[in-house]
């Protein structure tokens, strides 16, 4: 999954970040966080357009937000 959330940032379909280390009260490392980019959700939703005609994804529930 990492190499593929690289590749997402490289294209700039994402943006990143890391929690604030102040606000974590367990003891664990900061997590990181990506968000879709508008460009992202561009080329996402056109990734999707294309799946549903695709005889392979036939019958599945494509609803999303």
């Amino acid at each position: 999954m990492y190499p593929m959330l690289t590749r997402m940032l490289d294209e700039g379909w994402l943006t990143d970040g890391w929690e604030d280390e102040t606000t974590i009260r367990e003891k664990r490392p900061a997590r990181r966080y990506y968000e879709l980019t508008d460009e992202g959700r561009l080329q996402l939703g056109a990734i999707l357009q294309e799946a549903q005609s695709d005889a392979r994804f036939r019958g599945l529930n494509w609803r999303y937000a």
